[in-house]
């Protein structure tokens, strides 16, 4: 049978007359509970999770952490193909979750200790945190999410926390700050492939941004007079809004400094939500 050779559980039980080469799904379960019943301890069947002696955690697998799966064709198998065991989906999880978050642009491990518990909750943070929160856990009704407030009142944490939360639940997110991604887009103008286009495509497609620290110049009157940055953020942000891609933003501007159109992208409640943070800025002060 195709497929045997590959795996040292199958060869045993059949070399050891326990199963036949023909056999089904069950047939082969049955002979590994009867292989384990007449044997006290298990051989060392993989030397990176059994001691010599010790039984194997998985009756199913005996850990190798594969299994035969029959590939049926007009009802008849064919072929057997090895399948990952049910007993490593949790590791896989958490393992898919940690490349995740490696990939996730966030800048550091440090950054990564920034979690929900380890937000501090003062008076003024209610708000924001609920809706990181909800974002986090798949349960918000809106694709955008502003997040607006004073310096240093825990807006990137909250943005870090979600990240984590999504990675583990296994969304792909991207962060980056802003002006990160503005230098990045000017590093790329004179490129004839595309130029700064291609900067603002790829964060206008992934499936979850994460957009930190969104800052622009202002005028006297306290209206953003930063044309190309905030052509640039409107790009990426019409273009999600009008896909309802998930993304989440945070700025130390007043929501009043913008354009009247992403105002009323935020205004109206179904794809876009804006909360503020009121908390004041809650750093540790350094004593000079």
């Amino acid at each position: 049978m195709k497929g045997l050779e590959t795996t040292g559980v199958v060869a045993t039980l059949q070399r050891e007359g326990y199963l036949r080469e023909n056999h089904t799904p069950d047939q082969f379960i049955e002979a590994v509970q009867k292989y384990r019943a007449e044997h006290p301890y298990l051989p060392p069947l993989h030397q990176s999770k059994l001691n010599e002696g010790q039984e194997a955690v998985c009756e199913l697998c005996l850990d190798l952490g594969s299994v035969l799966r029959p590939v049926r064709k007009d009802g008849i198998v064919i072929q057997y193909e090895l399948i990952p065991c049910t007993c490593g989906e949790q590791q896989r999880k958490e393992e898919h979750a940690r490349w995740l978050l490696e990939n996730s642009g966030i800048p550091n491990t440090s950054s990564r200790a920034f979690t929900f518990t380890t937000f501090k909750d003062i008076p003024g943070t209610e708000k924001a945190r609920e809706a990181a929160v909800t974002m986090a856990c798949r349960e918000a009704k809106f694709k955008i999410l502003l997040i607006t407030g004073n310096v240093g009142n825990g807006k990137t944490h909250l943005m870090y926390a979600a990240a984590q939360g999504l990675s583990e639940v296994g969304v792909a997110v991207r962060f980056i700050a802003f002006p990160d991604l503005l230098s990045e887009a000017r590093m790329n103008m004179g490129n004839q492939m595309g130029g700064i286009d291609v900067v603002l495509d790829k964060y206008k497609k992934v499936k979850f941004l994460c957009l930190d620290e969104v800052k622009f110049k202002l005028n006297k009157k306290g209206e953003i007079d930063d044309e190309w940055p905030m052509s640039a953020f409107e790009d990426i942000l019409n273009y999600r809004y009008r896909n309802e891609l998930e993304m989440m933003i945070t700025t130390n501007h007043d929501i009043s400094a913008f354009p009247p159109p992403i105002i009323s992208r935020f205004s109206e409640g179904r794809i876009c939500k804006h909360v503020v943070n009121a908390a004041p800025d809650y750093r540790p002060r350094v004593k000079r």
